[in-house]
């Protein structure tokens, strides 16, 4: 069970890292950047790997979990760079490819859930954001 902790804040790290900075404390400018960069979160996993390994206090699988989520959150500006919207993998390099930023004055952590609109995919992803946790509570 505490791998799939591990995969599961791996997998929300880059949102809760860039989306405070971006529209609570507004030190940066768009809500992907920081630790949507492969520059930023790939070291963040080597580090996090090498330190823990070195101080035996978790397991090393528990952060090749982290890692997985957290770099399969970041390349998920992948399929639509590939699909014609060149914009999103942008991120991807940051700070070494530039990113404009977007307009953030009435963001909020709170305003961007209340602002949700459900589109087919997004239902889709809920759908399986739900079988997820049902089979994971299933299977304990």
């Amino acid at each position: 069970m505490a791998v799939i902790v591990f995969l599961a804040v791996g997998t929300q790290l880059s949102d809760l890292i860039d989306r405070p900075l971006a529209w609570t404390v507004r030190v940066l400018p768009t809500g992907r950047m920081l630790e949507h960069s492969l520059l930023f979160a790939v070291p963040v996993c080597v580090a996090l790997y090498l330190y823990f390994r070195r101080h035996n206090r978790l397991r090393v699988e528990r952060t090749v979990a982290f890692a997985v989520g957290t770099l399969s959150h970041v390349v998920n500006a992948l399929p639509p760079s590939l699909c014609g919207d060149p914009v999103y993998i942008r991120h991807l390099l940051w700070p070494g490819l530039s990113r404009s930023g977007y307009d953030t004055a009435s963001r909020s952590i709170v305003g961007h859930f209340t602002a949700i609109d459900l589109t087919e995919f997004g239902a889709f992803q809920l759908g399986l954001a739900v079988v997820a946790v049902i089979v994971w509570v299933l299977d304990e």
